[in-house]
């Protein structure tokens, strides 16, 4: 990717960034309508039964009963030594990261075609990566896509 191509990214990063400031309220909200998608799906569960209200932030989203919902791997890095290789787990989070950042989205998730909650899309874009790219401070990592030039919808990792 070109140094035009990477900044053009960061720039959009930044800007969606910025265009998610919640208040309090939004995000009692945001946390509220993501409790029945976890606890009641199959698919994805929390440790214990537990629904999302009750978790940890920090506390990992299980798929398929296990934490690791995709891999880092060397073949994705392209090489890249400033790109870590290994697990991606998802973390239940808050309105700023995790789980419930990404229900927040779920609605612009769906706009844009993807059929699916917030927990697909990550799995989805997890399992379907061509590419991660480092974003901004080097421990923000951007899995995507790639189409020739073109990066199709992605998700934000920390590291």
């Amino acid at each position: 990717m070109s140094n035009r191509a990477a900044r053009a990214v960061s720039e959009e990063l930044r800007r969606v960034e910025n265009d998610i400031e919640l208040t309090e309220d939004a995000g009692r909200r945001e946390n509220s309508y993501g409790v029945g998608a976890v606890k009641n799906n199959a698919k994805y569960s929390l440790a214990f039964g537990q629904d999302i209200k009750q978790a940890a932030p920090g506390e990992f989203v299980l798929k398929n009963g296990s934490p690791v919902w995709g891999q880092v791997t060397e073949e994705l890095t392209q090489g890249r030594e400033d790109t870590p290789v290994g697990e991606l787990r998802v973390q239940v989070g808050d309105v700023k990261h995790g789980l419930i950042h990404a229900k927040n989205h779920e609605a612009d998730i769906q706009k844009s075609g993807f059929k699916g909650n917030a927990e697909d899309y990550i799995d989805h874009v997890f399992n379907n990566a061509t590419t991660i790219l480092p974003v901004g401070d080097g421990k923000h990592f951007m899995v995507a896509e790639r189409d020739g030039e073109k990066i199709l919808p992605s998700a934000t990792i920390a590291w």
